[in-house]
């Protein structure tokens, strides 16, 4: 879980989020690689291992900010 702080995410080594992408009603497990400076976005680091993540390249591209 995120904890907020003044509206800055801050998290520890190992935690994931739960992500939801436009085009999958389901949300995923993805790693935390780290936070902006300021603390006010998240970056993840996702491998493609399996089905969902095969195919997530075709919907989303490295470097995407929403």
């Amino acid at each position: 879980m995120l904890s907020i702080n003044k509206g800055v995410f801050e998290h520890l080594p190992g935690q994931f989020a739960f992500v939801r992408f436009a085009h999958d009603k389901e949300p995923h497990p993805f790693s935390i690689m780290s936070a902006s400076p300021e603390g006010k976005s998240l970056h993840f680091a996702i491998k493609s291992l399996g089905d969902y993540t095969s195919v997530l390249a075709a919907h989303d591209r490295a470097g995407r900010r929403s």
